[in-house]
């Protein structure tokens, strides 16, 4: 038999609001206090019909205290209701009355899920703000969610927490994810308020204004001596030029170079000839998008996670905080296939070719020589 039912210990629950807006909290509230009880058979279904005159005294038993088990459920349902839907569910079935109550305030519901959503998804941080307050008013956002029913994996509240920062931790997050790090929230918490004292540092940091120029002193063209005259300026040399007797490589005519050959000026122009270019898929990529895009996207993060680690071990910079009125210098990648390796292996190889071969000549002709 189910015990009998402490309505102290649900009056004292928040009530039902008349415009619904507390309505999961309070259904679920419901639940867990019916369920304590061993009463949530009056959700499922309606009390029905009372049994018949002629039936048996354990059967109108039954029903007199399951009769009982409903009105006690009816009255602490409509004492946790405020005045005004007290007054329009006061003579409801416990289990007609929860129907209407879903039936009227689940789109309530279905709106506050969406507000909440909403509300989690576009929460941004402000530059110069503080870490500790933008982590509660998330951390509020997806409990939210997660009493509406929306429970959020851990793997994408991490990503919103860092889409949500402000620019000034762009290293911040560009280093997480290079280093694939997978933290709980309480571990990011901590590290962003680790990067939050060194980023406040850096701001303080002495830069050099990108609207500062600097310009050259003007040259005198001549010297001064003692004695205020004017020392006469040498004459300047005149540049060397191709010699008579130098061949051009194009026309093979003698007294100029190719450059400034008119032959190869005019047939360039005239699309005769076209200048060597490398092959476009040697480029290097100009941008980090660039560089993903690219099929060595795998090497080239390789070797940038290689450089980052390279930078934080030895220390390369010190963070400070940066003076009003400043603005940092901006910094970007600079992605560079290195070749020269490459270049000096195939000399060699050709060098250690040619030598085996002249050796051979070598061997070959003194054999004969001996015959």
């Amino acid at each position: 038999m189910a015990s009998p039912i402490n309505f102290n210990q649900f009056l004292e629950k928040e009530k039902l609001k008349s415009n619904g807006s507390n309505f999961t909290d309070w259904f679920r509230h419901v639940r867990i206090f019916l369920s304590g009880g061993n009463l949530q058979f009056v959700l499922d279904a309606p009390l029905g019909d009372p049994p018949a005159e002629d039936e048996s005294d354990e059967v109108k038993a039954v029903y007199a205290t399951r009769k009982t088990r409903y009105s006690q459920v009816q009255c602490a349902i409509l004492c946790s209701l405020e005045s005004d839907l007290q007054k329009r569910f006061e003579h409801h079935d416990p289990h007609e009355l929860m129907n209407e109550l879903k039936a009227i305030f689940e789109t309530h519901a279905a709106v506050e899920c969406y507000e909440a959503s909403k509300h989690f998804f576009s929460c941004m941080m402000e530059e110069g703000s503080s870490v500790s307050e933008h982590m509660l008013a998330m951390t509020g956002h997806a409990k939210k969610l997660s009493d509406l029913g929306i429970v959020i994996p851990n793997r994408l509240g991490i990503n919103r927490v860092l889409q949500s920062l402000p620019p000034s931790y762009k290293n911040f997050v560009m280093n997480y994810n290079m280093q694939n790090m997978n933290k709980e929230l309480p571990e990011l918490f901590g590290m962003l308020k680790a990067a939050e004292i060194e980023i406040k540092k850096e701001h303080q940091v002495l830069m050099v204004n990108k609207t500062t120029s600097f310009k050259k002193q003007g040259k005198s063209k001549g010297k001064f001596k003692k004695g205020g005259k004017k020392a006469a300026t040498p004459p300047m040399k005149p540049k060397n030029g191709p010699k008579p007797d130098a061949e051009c490589y194009y026309c093979k005519e003698k007294g100029h170079w190719k450059r400034n050959c008119s032959k190869y000026l005019a047939d360039l122009k005239s699309g005769l000839v076209k200048k060597k270019k490398e092959d476009n898929n040697d480029e290097d990529p100009a941008t980090y998008e660039e560089a993903m895009m690219s099929p060595d996207s795998n090497k080239w993060q390789e070797a940038m996670k290689s450089e980052m680690g390279s930078m934080y071990d030895n220390k390369v910079w010190t963070l400070v905080d940066l003076p009003d009125s400043r603005k940092a210098v901006e910094n970007k990648w600079i992605f560079k296939k290195k070749q020269m390796l490459m270049v000096i292996l195939l000399s060699i190889k050709l060098d250690l070719s040619q030598r085996v071969s002249d050796k051979f000549k070598e061997l070959t002709t003194m054999r004969l020589s001996h015959l």
